[in-house]
């Protein structure tokens, strides 16, 4: 018994090695111009990109009602506009308004008229959002934001915000990281 056993696994075996073979000379055996074609295919499929502007903006709201009304906008979509300052973890991975790391950016935009974060607002756009954005991937430090989104939660009673839109206005005053000292002291 135990030999009958044997050879139908040592059968099973070889057969499986033959079938992986075959699959592997089919693919060998496959020409340029059918694997230009599949390779075709699969760019085809990848997203347009995303537009850099914000439309059907039905309710504007200025920053400090967000942040101080927060729940008055819970699952609500808002409009607002701010300056961007610079990418940030805040809106990421806390519990109670996941939003893991690996799937999404977050960044920061200053108070009105003034230099400081305005860190009670926690932005997060998904990555692959960022990536097919025709403008956000070049954004710099003091470039205006317009932003149309969805208030998702408001954790430690501050709004949690998922981005749906973006446009990115370019600051011709906007410091890039190589120009800024900061940096350059920093390290």
């Amino acid at each position: 018994m135990n030999k009958i056993k044997k050879f139908l696994l040592i059968l099973s075996v070889g057969l499986y090695i033959l079938g992986l073979q075959s699959d592997a000379q089919a693919v060998s055996k496959q020409k340029p111009k059918e694997i230009k074609k599949e390779v075709k295919k699969v760019e085809s499929k990848t997203e347009e990109k995303i537009k850099n502007e914000v439309k059907d903006c039905k309710t504007k709201v200025e920053l400090f009602s967000l942040v101080k009304e927060s729940n008055k906008w819970l699952n609500k979509e808002v409009c607002f506009e701010g300056e961007f300052t610079s990418f940030s973890d805040l809106a990421l991975d806390y519990p109670k308004a996941l939003r893991k790391h690996n799937e999404y950016i977050s960044f920061l935009i200053l108070r009105p008229k003034t230099e400081i974060p305005l860190s009670e607002l926690k932005l997060a756009m998904k990555i692959k959002d960022v990536q097919n954005h025709e403008s956000f991937t070049k954004i710099k430090e003091g470039d205006l934001v317009k932003i149309k989104g969805k208030v998702f939660s408001t954790a430690l009673n501050e709004p949690w915000v998922d981005i749906i839109q973006i446009e990115v206005i370019p600051n011709k005053n906007a410091k890039t990281l190589k120009e800024s000292s900061e940096v350059e002291e920093f390290y």
